[in-house]
């Protein structure tokens, strides 16, 4: 990051800080301000506009939105919906498997009595 805050803003950003609580988010907060201060990394300071956080964030999300539908139907449903495919597959073989051993004693047995 000491690189790369000369040339362009650095914004840092906690993912999934919806998913911890308040408390390790304040430590967590602190621990990061702490190593941002401590290796002298310049982040840019939005202005102390608390709406200014909300309208970054929820443009954030909008801008994100699709892209992470796209993403959890390309990645996440393709994967499930091949796994569904392989469990068939595999149910499809063995019972064919097992149909080809029935018609054949089958087949078998009608060749042994006539």
């Amino acid at each position: 990051m000491k690189k790369l805050d000369s040339k362009v803003n650095i914004i840092p950003i906690i993912a999934k800080a919806d998913t911890i609580s308040k408390s390790e988010l304040t430590k967590f907060k602190q621990r990061i301000t702490q190593e941002i201060k401590t290796n002298n990394i310049h982040i840019y300071q939005f202005p102390t506009n608390d709406d200014t956080m909300a309208k970054l964030r929820e443009m954030l999300i909008r801008t994100n939105m699709e892209d992470m539908r796209e993403v959890t139907h390309q990645r996440h449903y393709e994967l499930y919906r091949k796994k569904i495919l392989e469990t068939v597959r595999a149910h499809t073989h063995t019972l064919f498997f097992f149909i080809s051993i029935i018609l054949s004693f089958f087949l078998f047995f009608l060749h042994f009595f006539y």
